[in-house]
């Protein structure tokens, strides 16, 4: 689609795509919308990111999963974009502000949002059942790979990206893929080293199609491969 705003005086047209537009809204032609501009990167031309419906007749409803709680806040891992954002307890329904018993961490919620201050915030956030909010879908086929790069445990680095494994593999089309995984998508308590062989699923982020490797398991080929030496014992 393309959005036309005016800056001093001359009018201007940006482009946009779909997953540019934030919550489940369909935009009409002629509706009002606040957005960034951004330089795409390959072609150096603008275009128009974090699209948002003003004042719909309906407030837009946002759904996420609070991913952490303090005594009077919180933030919510949105389930439309790969961000969060930041409520206060006394914008819960239902809630009292003494007592925030009533969410708790990892609940599934519903909320809109507004700007106070500047700042994007949270309101009405009401409680949905478990399970409403999905962020992935986890596939069934299972994969067959190598392990590019293990996770550090040794704790030297600072970690700030949440999947920093690389495992490789390929894919149906016989190309090698590389996927990245975490600290939760280990099934069972083993450390992986580089070059171990491994059978995993693939998750995509329903967000920014980003694909993970999960439901990992080490494979008996890894110890033929590595010969290294397995000591037993009681």
């Amino acid at each position: 689609g393309r959005i036309s705003y005016e800056n001093r005086g001359e009018c201007f047209f940006l482009p946009f795509l779909t997953p540019d537009v934030e919550g489940n809204v369909t935009l009409s032609s002629g509706d009002k919308v606040s957005f960034q501009v951004a330089t795409v990167q390959r072609s150096g031309n603008l275009a128009a990111k974090t699209i948002r419906l003003e004042n719909p007749a309906a407030p837009v409803k946002y759904q996420g999963v609070v991913n952490s709680l303090k005594d009077t806040f919180g933030f919510i891992e949105r389930a439309d974009v790969v961000k969060e954002i930041f409520f206060h307890i006394s914008e819960v329904i239902d809630g009292k502000e003494e007592d925030n018993s009533h969410i708790q961490l990892g609940d599934d919620v519903e909320f809109i949002i507004q700007t106070r201050n500047g700042k994007e915030v949270a309101c009405n956030l009401v409680k949905l059942p478990v399970g409403t909010v999905i962020f992935e879908d986890v596939g069934t086929e299972y994969f067959t790979g190598q392990v590019l790069k293990p996770l550090d445990r040794t704790g030297k680095y600072q970690q700030t990206d949440p999947l920093p494994g690389r495992v490789k593999y390929r894919a149906p089309d016989r190309s090698e893929v590389e996927s990245s995984f975490g600290e939760k998508d280990q099934v069972g308590d083993f450390t992986l080293r580089h070059g171990d062989w491994i059978k995993f699923v693939i998750a995509t982020d329903r967000r920014d199609k980003l694909k993970r490797a999960t439901k990992i398991e080490l494979l008996d080929e890894s110890f033929k491969v590595s010969d290294e030496r397995r000591e037993q014992g009681i």
